[in-house]
């Protein structure tokens, strides 16, 4: 952490004022798009899953009342930590049923930030559910 503060500083006073500007680009987004104080469910069928850095996606369809398909999209943390969680970049293929607990969106959209997802085989990645003591 040292050697990156004063490589920016170095950077800074090099090249001037306008440098200084970008440093906020530079900082870890905010998770203030979803509402991290209540979890909803929602089944569907995959139809992506990206297994890439800083963030994992998951897109699948869920079916409308009406019969039309929505596509909904949920942000994962890294692939090092999905790793943790059971996931792989192997475990969701197009056309997988499957079962997705996640944060909503604070807009109310279709999608959020994921949590867990259950397969139709039983298979479950994610971090354990806490039960309601916890």
């Amino acid at each position: 952490m040292k050697k990156v503060s004063l490589w920016l500083a170095a950077a800074v006073v090099s090249v001037g004022i306008p440098m200084a500007a970008t440093v906020p680009a530079m900082a870890h987004h905010s998770g203030a798009a979803y509402d991290h104080n209540k979890q909803s469910s929602v089944e569907g069928e995959v139809k992506e899953w990206r297994w890439s850095n800083p963030h994992a996606w998951l897109q699948i369809y869920v079916p409308g009342g009406q019969g039309e398909k929505q596509l909904w999209s949920f942000e994962a943390t890294s692939p090092n930590i999905l790793l943790k969680q059971g996931f792989k970049r192997t475990s969701m293929q197009p056309g997988d049923k499957i079962k997705v607990t996640y944060y909503p969106l604070s807009d109310g959209g279709p999608g959020g930030s994921l949590i867990r997802v259950s397969k139709d085989d039983g298979t479950i990645m994610g971090p354990p559910e806490k039960k309601p003591s916890e």
